[in-house]
C-alpha cells in the first residue's frame, strides 16, 4: 500500500485526497506512451490517478481490470471507478492490487 496512507484515518485519507484539485484519468490517454505520461506527472507532484475499470456487462464498453491498477507505480494514489457487474470481487482485487479509493457505479 503507498505509505501515505499508512496509519492515516478514513478522514485523514479523504483530507489527503482533497487537497490533490485534479484525478488524471489515464485510460483517455494513448497507453504506448503512459510511461511518458507518469513521469510527467511525477514532475507535476501529481500523484493522484483515476481509472475506469469496465467490464462489458454493466456497461458496453471493456477497459482494463484490476491487474492494471498493481502495473502501475506505488507511487501513485489510485482512484478506481468500477463500472462492472460483479462489483464486490472487482473491489477486493482492486484493494488487493494496491486500489486506494475506489467508487461504484449502479
Amino acid at each position: 500500500m503507498n505509505s501515505q496512507f499508512a496509519g492515516l484515518t478514513r478522514e485523514a485519507c479523504v483530507a489527503l485526497l482533497a487537497s490533490y484539485p485534479l484525478s488524471v484519468g489515464i485510460l483517455a490517454g494513448q497507453w504506448i506512451a503512459l510511461h511518458r505520461y507518469l513521469q510527467q506527472l511525477e514532475a507535476l507532484n501529481q500523484p493522484l490517478l483515476h481509472l475506469d475499470l469496465m467490464d462489458g456487462q454493466f456497461c458496453p464498453q471493456f477497459t482494463v481490470g484490476p491487474w492494471a491498477v498493481g502495473q502501475l507505480p506505488q507511487t501513485f494514489i489510485k482512484d478506481v471507478h468500477l463500472m462492472v457487474a460483479d462489483q464486490w470481487t472487482a473491489a477486493q482485487a482492486c484493494v488487493k492490487a494496491g486500489a486506494h479509493w475506489h467508487h461504484a457505479s449502479g
